[in-house]
């Protein structure tokens, strides 16, 4: 699967191993919305990173435990960067 130009949602990419996830994403040309719970400056910081490796990142805050959070975290998502293509949870 080539990722380039699609929309991947990526959970916890704030951290460890979901931010190096992102940032291969991101050098295969995807498009990735950061997810994080709590972690907001950690989320700021990998989007910043992820820009500057040239993608197109946004982040977006959500607590899984919460149902309808996890509802609205995709239809913002889907408002601001377009439907979920990849998902990496």
């Amino acid at each position: 699967m080539n990722p380039n130009g699609l929309t991947a949602l990526v959970t916890g990419s704030g951290h460890r191993v979901g931010r190096a996830l992102a940032l291969a994403l991101t050098e295969a040309g995807a498009n990735l919305a950061v997810h994080y719970n709590s972690s907001d400056e950690a989320a700021t910081e990998t989007v910043a990173a992820l820009r500057m490796a040239g993608g197109r990142a946004e982040a977006f805050q959500a607590d899984f435990t919460d149902a309808a959070e996890v509802k609205i975290l995709f239809e913002a998502v889907n408002a601001r960067m377009g439907p979920v293509q990849i998902l990496a949870n």
